[in-house]
C-alpha cells in the first residue's frame, strides 16, 4: 500500500475503511484512531508510510510489527457491556447498517475478551463500526458520563489476576523466593543465641562480638538501595542471583574462619546478599502480583519470616550447646545452593530496563552512595567505642561520630540539590504520613533487634539453670503471638481497612510491654515473663503488616517507580533501625554495665577486663561452682540492671513513634476492582 493509497483511502467515500476512518477525524487523536482499527487494518498500517502532506498522523505508530503494549489497567467507563449492549440495540432500530448489527451481536463477547486479553487490539472493531455514525467529540462526552455496571463489576470481581494463568515455573520461583527469606530469617535470629560461645571460643571482646551482628546489618543496609537500582538495569534474576551468590559466599566464610577479623568479614559478605535477598523478593513479588493479590503474598512472605523467628533462636542456641555454632553458617549452604540452580533454569523475572547499560551505569549515584556508606559507619564505630574502649570526650570517640554525622548531612543536601538520582528516594519525605510510616519502621527495627540481642542475656545469666535450648525457648513466647497477630493483621486490614488504628494500638502495646520488661529481675517468675512477652510481643506482630500498608498508601500513584521506591525504602528504613537497634543497644549495655561493674566492691578491680569481656563472661557465669554462689548473684544483678536501663530507653523510643503515629492522615483502602495487567517483556512470565 503506498502513501497515496493510504491518503485516498483515508477520504475516498467507497473505501472499505471509510466507515471507521471518518467518524475519527474529530477524536481524541491516532491513538484511539489506531485502537479501533481491525486487525486487517492493522496489519497493512503497520506497513504503511504516512502521507507526505501529513507526515505526524501515524509516524509513531508506523513502525515495524512489534508486542502491542499492555495498558496498566482498564476503565470500567470504555468497557461497560450494558451501555454498549444498549446503543447497538439503539442503532439496529434506527436503520444502521449490518456492521453496526454486528457489533450488537458480538458486543458481550468482545467486552468480556477485551477485559481478560488486556485489549491487544483495543476495543475492537465491533464498536468502531457500531459508532460510525457518531462524532468523536459525542463519543467522548457518552463515555465520559457512562456510570460503570453493577453486573460488569460483579464479572471483573471475578476475573483472577494474571498470576492465575501462569505455568508452573511461576510457583517453583515462589517457593526459591520463600525458601531464601526463611534461610535469612535463621541467619539472623539464631546468631544472637550464639554470641556468648563464639566470643568465648575465638577470644572475642564484647565489642567485637556484637559486631558480628552491627556488620551483618550495616552492610544489608547500604545495599539495598543499591540493588533496588541494579534490578532495573541488569534485571531481576541477575541481581537475585548475585544476591544469593554473596549471600552463600559469606556463609562459607564464616564457617571456615578461624579467627573473630575472619568473621567479620564473612558476616558483612553475607549480610550484602541478605539485604538483597529481602529487598528484590517484595519488589518482585510487586512486579508478579495484582494489588488485589499483594496482601495474601505479602502475608506469606511475613509467615515465613514468623517461622524464622520462631525457629531460629531455638536452632542457634541448640548448636551453641552442643559448640557446633559454626553449623549456623553451615546449615546455609544445602538451601542456598539448590535455589540457585532452580532460580538460574526456571525463575522468569522482569529483564532489563531497555537502554544503554554504560548511560545508566553513569546515572548511579555512586559519590552519595560511598558518601552515605563511610558516614553510616563512622556512627556506628563511635556509638559502640564510646565508654568502652575509649572514653566518650576522647578522639578515638569523638572523631568518627562527628565525621559520620557531618557526612550523613552532607549526604541528605547531595540528594536533595544533585542532578543524578539518589539512591535513597527522598521524594514524598515532605508527606508526613511517609516521614511516620519509616520513622515507625526504623524504631520497630531497633526494638525487635535490641530485644533479640539482648534478651538472651538475661535468660543465660538470671536464669543460669536452663539449657542453652531452654533459653531459645523462653523466646517463643514473645515470637509465637508476634506471629499470629500479624497475620491476623493482615486479614483485618485487607478486610476494613483499619491500618491507623493497628499502628495506635500496636505502639501502644509495645510501649506497655517494653515497660513492663524493664521490672524483671533476676528472681521473676516464667509466668511473668510469659505474661509480658505476649503484650509486647503482640504489638510487635501488629506493627508490622500496618506500617507497611502505611508506607505503600503514602504513594500518591499506583506506577511501577513509586511501588518500587515505597517497596526499598522501607526495607531500607527497617533494616537501618535494626542495625541501630544492635549498636545503640551494645552502647547502652557496655557504658551502663562498666558503671555498675566500678560501683560493685567486689568487681571493681578488675571493672575493665570485665567490661572488655561481657560477652564472654556469660559462659562462665554459667559454668561457676555453686561454692561461688555469692558472685554469681551479684554478677547476675549487675548483667540484669544493666539491661533495665535499656528497656527504659526503648519504652521511650516506642513512646514517640506512638506519639508521631498520630500525625498519620486517614485514607481509604478501596477495593481494588480494575483487572490490573502487567506490560513485561518477553522473558516475563506474567
Amino acid at each position: 500500500m503506498s502513501p497515496n493509497d493510504i491518503a485516498t483511502t483515508s477520504t475516498s467515500p467507497n473505501s472499505d475503511s471509510t466507515t471507521s476512518l471518518a467518524p475519527y477525524a474529530e477524536g481524541p487523536g491516532a491513538a484511539q484512531f489506531v485502537s479501533n482499527l481491525s486487525p486487517r487494518q492493522l496489519q497493512h498500517l503497520q506497513f504503511a508510510v504516512p502521507a507526505s502532506k501529513d507526515p505526524q498522523r501515524f509516524s509513531q505508530f508506523l513502525e515495524g510489527p512489534r508486542q502491542t503494549p499492555i495498558p496498566n489497567r482498564f476503565t470500567f467507563e470504555a468497557i461497560d457491556a450494558t451501555t454498549r449492549k444498549q446503543k447497538a440495540e439503539s442503532s439496529g432500530k434506527q436503520g444502521r447498517d449490518r456492521a453496526g448489527s454486528k457489533s450488537a451481536k458480538n458486543v458481550q463477547a468482545g467486552s468480556k475478551a477485551s477485559i481478560l486479553s488486556g485489549g491487544k487490539h483495543g476495543r475492537g472493531d465491533s464498536q468502531s463500526s457500531s459508532d460510525a455514525g457518531q462524532s468523536g467529540r459525542e463519543r467522548s462526552a457518552t463515555v465520559s458520563s457512562t456510570a460503570p455496571s453493577i453486573d460488569l463489576l460483579k464479572e471483573v470481581e471475578r476475573v483472577r489476576t494474571a498470576v492465575d494463568i501462569v505455568d508452573w515455573r511461576f510457583y517453583i520461583t515462589g517457593a526459591c523466593i520463600f525458601l531464601l527469606n526463611l534461610v535469612v530469617a535463621w541467619d539472623i535470629t539464631s546468631l544472637p543465641m550464639a554470641l556468648p560461645t563464639i566470643a568465648t571460643a575465638l577470644h572475642g571482646s564484647a565489642v567485637d562480638s556484637f559486631w558480628l551482628g552491627i556488620s551483618f546489618l550495616v552492610t544489608a543496609t547500604v545495599f539495598i538501595p543499591l540493588f533496588a537500582t541494579f534490578s532495573n538495569i541488569f534485571g531481576r534474576k541477575a541481581m537475585l542471583l548475585s544476591a544469593l551468590t554473596f549471600f552463600t559466599v559469606g556463609a562459607l566464610i564464616s564457617g571456615i574462619s578461624h579467627d573473630i577479623t575472619g568473621l567479620h568479614i564473612g558476616c558483612s559478605v553475607q549480610g550484602i546478599g541478605a539485604g538483597g535477598i529481602c529487598v528484590l523478593s517484595k519488589i518482585i513479588v510487586s512486579d508478579l502480583v495484582s494489588v488485589a493479590d499483594r496482601w495474601k503474598w505479602a502475608a506469606m512472605l511475613g509467615a515465613i519470616w514468623a517461622v524464622g523467628a520462631i525457629t531460629g533462636p531455638i536452632l542457634g542456641n541448640a548448636l551453641a550447646e552442643n559448640s557446633q555454632w559454626r553449623w549456623i553458617f553451615w546449615i546455609n549452604l544445602p538451601f542456598s545452593i539448590p535455589a540457585f540452580i532452580v532460580l538460574a533454569v526456571v525463575a522468569q523475572l522482569r529483564s532489563a530496563a531497555p537502554g544503554s547499560v554504560l548511560v545508566k551505569l553513569r546515572n548511579i549515584d555512586w559519590f552519595g552512595s560511598v558518601l552515605f556508606t563511610g558516614s553510616l559507619m563512622s556512627v556506628f564505630l563511635g556509638l559502640t567505642w564510646g565508654g568502652t574502649l575509649h572514653a566518650w570526650s576522647s578522639v578515638q570517640t569523638l572523631l568518627p561520630l562527628q565525621f559520620g554525622l557531618i557526612g550523613l548531612v552532607l549526604f541528605c543536601l547531595w540528594s536533595r540539590f544533585s542532578s543524578t538520582p539518589s539512591i535513597i528516594s527522598l521524594e514524598g519525605f515532605s508527606d508526613p504520613s511517609t516521614l511516620v510510616a519509616y520513622f515507625g519502621a526504623m524504631i520497630q527495627g531497633v526494638i525487635v533487634f535490641a530485644a533479640l540481642y539482648f534478651l538472651p542475656f538475661y535468660f543465660s545469666v538470671a536464669k543460669h539453670t536452663l539449657s542453652h535450648t531452654h533459653t531459645g525457648v523462653q523466646l517463643i513466647s514473645w515470637t509465637i503471638p508476634l506471629a499470629i497477630l500479624a497475620g491476623a493483621t493482615v486479614v483485618a486490614i485487607g478486610r476494613w481497612g483499619c491500618w491507623r488504628w493497628a499502628i495506635w494500638s500496636g505502639w501502644g502495646l509495645v510501649v506497655l510491654g517494653i515497660a513492663l520488661t524493664s521490672l524483671l529481675t533476676r528472681v521473676s517468675s516464667s509466668t511473668m515473663w510469659v505474661a509480658i512477652a505476649i503484650v509486647s510481643g503482640s504489638g510487635v506482630g501488629i506493627l508490622y503488616p500496618s506500617l507497611s500498608a502505611a508506607s505503600q498508601l503514602a504513594v500518591s500513584h499506583d506506577e511501577e517507580y513509586e511501588l518500587t521506591r515505597a517497596v526499598t525504602n522501607f526495607v531500607f528504613f527497617q533494616f537501618l533501625g535494626q542495625a541501630l537497634g544492635v549498636s545503640v543497644g551494645t552502647s547502652i549495655f557496655q557504658n551502663q554495665f562498666s558503671r555498675n561493674v566500678r560501683n560493685n566492691t567486689t568487681f571493681e578491680e578488675h571493672a575493665a577486663h570485665y567490661t572488655n569481656d561481657a560477652v564472654a563472661l556469660v559462659s562462665r557465669i554459667r559454668a561457676t561452682e555453686s561454692a561461688e554462689e555469692s558472685s554469681r548473684t551479684q554478677m547476675q544483678e549487675v548483667y540484669v540492671e544493666s539491661l533495665n536501663l535499656l528497656w527504659i530507653i526503648l519504652a521511650a523510643l516506642a513512646g514517640a513513634a506512638l506519639l508521631a503515629s498520630l500525625l498519620i492522615k486517614k485514607k481509604d483502602m478501596k477495593r481494588n476492582r480494575d483487572v490490573e495487567m502487567r506490560n513485561f517483556d518477553t522473558s516475563g512470565t506474567v
